[in-house]
């Protein structure tokens, strides 16, 4: 927010917000006008008399003043000719004085002035006085904006001047409107703080929506650009656009004024927005010689414009691209994560099952142990009965036979080899993924039962790599078991490693 020096109470947020609620608000007002134009024509097409068809004639002139140009003079040519008609000379001499004022921003500014040196003003009644120098006043003035940036400003606005002082002689001093011409007066003298003077207490005064008081800021908004207080400039054209907003003008030019400073002052989405009302608002009232004050600024607005659009669209984009990175890398991130948790519960969880397992088959190991203890001393009574009753011969051919330890080593392999498929369940197919195809083990049908070859790797998968215990613990000679291990091997994928792969079935990495 920035202050104005010289009105502390005042910012030009205030003046923005001001212009922005009138805009927004002159939607409506436009359309209001619309429904009063369309019921004024019905009126006008059903007006039985000529009173009432120059009545509703003359409304639709009021309507369509700074509103549609083309319309505004299509009527007043039609209120011309009617009053003509009708012999109504002092309405056709009243409605051509008027018109004087909206030539020039329909383009006929030579023939506004050709008419306006036409008038014998001494010839007028003093009503037509007054409505032949208003007309001409705001003629001079409108003019004087539309040449504002060439060598015709001066001569302009001292004509504005000139008509300016004819109707202050006739407005009475005790007036509020006596003080606005008093200002226009002092500023075309040059006596910029009289103006100032004058202008800032019509405007305290009279703050009413209406021609003259937007017409009091400009003069006010001119004064301090004659005194180069652009600041003070600044805020009042703004006020004054803000007025012509809420009255429904159309044709002015202050609201331009805006759009070229702020364009000036670098604040490209404000000037855009003020100028596109601009360029929207002569387009709507065909006021076209306006273009004369946009063209030198908008086309240069619009490329800027653009350019710090395109500026805005790559920076999203950029801002877009890395928060679809961010997304991504959290997205994988929380994956990660999700597969780690995931597979920390299955580990529990197999660990769990590890233990109830390891638990199980300690607890057949014990039990076998203690069958071997119970078998290995019923064997020594009987041995001792046999020696004890001289029956050397009978007890010979028991040990002979080797039944005992066949018996044994049976019900060795079938608890070993139960309780190994148990604790590494998926053993044969990790094995097979080692071997080459074609090669590998056929699965285990019910009940289980390794062979030789699968319960070498077994005892070598639980750590027991020495040949000759394994060949202990299996009844097989030391060349049989070589034989097996170098017989898998030459069936492994890699055989360099395959006894190192075989060791570390069922670990996680």
């Amino acid at each position: 927010m920035y202050g104005i020096d010289g009105l502390s109470s005042y910012t030009f947020d205030d003046a923005f917000s001001e212009l922005d609620e009138a805009l927004a608000q002159r939607r409506d007002l436009l359309k209001l006008k619309d429904i009063r134009i369309d019921s004024l024509k019905a009126e006008l097409e059903n007006a039985e008399n000529y009173k009432a068809e120059i009545s509703a004639i003359e409304s639709l002139i009021d309507e369509y003043a700074h509103y549609d140009v083309d319309s505004l003079k299509r009527y007043f040519s039609k209120a011309i000719a009617l009053s003509s008609f009708y012999g109504d000379s002092v309405a056709a001499r009243r409605f051509w004085l008027a018109e004087i004022e909206h030539m020039p921003v329909r383009g006929e500014i030579r023939e506004a002035f050709m008419r306006i040196d036409s008038v014998r003003v001494n010839d007028l009644e003093e009503e037509d006085k007054i409505l032949f120098f208003e007309a001409a006043r705001w003629a001079s003035l409108y003019t004087t904006s539309i040449y504002s940036p060439h060598k015709l400003h001066r001569g302009y606005f001292s004509k504005y001047g000139e008509y300016n002082d004819s109707l202050m002689a006739r407005t009475d001093v005790s007036s509020p409107r006596y003080r606005l011409l008093a200002g226009s007066h002092y500023l075309a003298k040059g006596q910029v703080s009289l103006a100032i003077a004058a202008l800032n207490d019509y405007i305290e005064n009279n703050k009413e929506y209406n021609e003259d008081y937007a017409n009091a800021l400009s003069m006010l908004a001119l004064s301090y650009f004659e005194r180069s207080r652009k600041d003070l400039w600044m805020y009042y054209i703004i006020l004054a656009a803000a007025v012509d907003a809420r009255i429904g003008v159309l044709d002015n030019d202050c609201l331009r004024q805006v759009g070229g400073a702020l364009y000036q002052m670098g604040d490209l989405d404000r000037a855009y927005e003020y100028m596109s009302v601009a360029q929207d608002d002569v387009d709507r009232c065909k006021a076209y010689i306006r273009s004369v004050n946009v063209a030198p600024v908008y086309p240069r607005l619009m490329a800027d414009y653009r350019d710090m659009q395109r500026r805005r669209e790559m920076l999203l984009y950029f801002l877009i691209g890395s928060l679809v990175v961010i997304a991504a890398l959290s997205a994988i991130i929380i994956y990660i994560r999700y597969n780690d948790v995931k597979r920390l519960k299955r580990l529990k969880t197999e660990l769990v099952n590890a233990n109830l397992v390891k638990d199980s088959h300690l607890g057949r190991i014990l039990s076998l142990c203690s069958i071997y203890m119970e078998k290995l001393d019923d064997y020594n009574k009987l041995v001792s009965r046999k020696i004890a009753a001289g029956q050397i011969d009978d007890l010979y051919k028991l040990v002979k036979t080797g039944k005992f330890l066949d018996d044994q080593s049976k019900m060795f392999y079938e608890i070993f080899d139960n309780s190994f498929v148990h604790m590494f369940p998926t053993f044969i197919d990790e094995v097979n993924a080692l071997l080459g195809p074609d090669k590998g083990f056929e699965q285990l049908s019910e009940p289980v039962k390794l062979t030789p070859e699968l319960r070498i790797l077994a005892f070598m998968r639980l750590g027991l790599d020495d040949s000759a215990q394994i060949a202990r613990f299996l009844g097989l000679s030391l060349n049989t078991v070589y034989t097996y291990r170098n017989r898998m091997k030459s069936r492994a994928k890699n055989r360099a490693t395959f006894e190192n792969d075989i060791i570390n079935i069922g670990t996680y990495n």
